[in-house]
């Protein structure tokens, strides 16, 4: 059997030595995973930050010590009503093959920079509509604030206004206090 295209098997459909009777089903699948492509869903809020041409840093989960830079090729049209989110193509170089169809990554969109705060995930509180952190006015005593989150990456999450840089603030358990 010859293949069509140059590439790595990444799918057996039949056993060597074997028969193969059905005439439609695929013997093999075959991929050049060369260049690979990584899908993501983009928060609506974040799109307008978002441009084809476009660098990335791509993080594998299975491989977090060997961040990868990425290009954006693709920008969906529709937004998913359920999720808020927009389907956002990259391109990524793959030459030594660790990237395989399936994976998951994290993505950091290049972009300009701006200093803001970034708390933990954990010092963040819903209430309502509202998202508040306990601040500390003085040694002991907190008062609650609103505050406008951003960008989150991993565990922390940029707080866009209601904090200032070098304000204190209760990482966890803040639910246990009150105003």
């Amino acid at each position: 059997v010859r293949a069509p295209l140059a590439g790595r098997v990444i799918e057996m459909g039949a056993a060597p030595g074997g028969y193969w009777n059905d005439v439609n089903a695929p013997l093999m699948t075959i991929a050049d995973l060369s260049r690979v492509s990584v899908t993501a869903a983009v928060p609506e809020k974040d799109l307008a930050r978002i441009f084809v041409g476009q660098s990335a840093q791509v993080v594998l989960n299975a491989y977090p010590d060997d961040p990868r830079a990425g290009t954006v090729r693709y920008i969906g049209e529709v937004l998913d009503p359920d999720t808020r989110t927009v389907k956002v193509r990259l391109i990524l170089d793959n030459a030594d093959g660790r990237l395989r169809p399936g994976m998951f990554v994290k993505l950091r969109f290049a972009g300009p920079s701006h200093p803001a705060p970034v708390v933990p995930a954990s010092a963040l509180l819903q209430d309502g509509l509202f998202t508040r952190v306990f601040v500390e006015r003085a040694p002991g005593r907190y008062v609650a604030r609103e505050v406008t989150v951003g960008a989150a990456m991993g565990d922390e999450v940029e707080i866009v206004s209601g904090l200032r840089p070098g304000e204190r603030v209760v990482v966890r358990d803040g639910v246990l206090l009150h105003d």
